[in-house]
């Protein structure tokens, strides 16, 4: 989401890991990736506002065009 990078400054959370274990030979290494935990939830949470605000526009429209018709 090229929107979203902007809004943080091109910041990319993706290559955020904790090592739990080393690797060993062919076995690969076990991380947790936290990172995109991290840029999921702030991309949603960005989603999420542009939505309510949206929706709390259209209500208040709706509401001024109720309150006209009444009149």
């Amino acid at each position: 989401m090229p929107p979203v990078g902007l809004l943080l400054g091109g910041v990319d959370f993706t290559q955020l890991a904790v090592t739990l274990k080393e690797a060993a030979g062919d076995d690969p290494a076990v991380t947790l990736n936290y990172g995109n935990f991290i840029q999921t939830v702030t991309g949603f949470l960005i989603v999420a506002w542009a939505i309510f605000l949206a929706v709390k526009g259209m209500n208040r429209l709706r509401g001024d065009a109720e309150a006209e018709a009444a009149e």
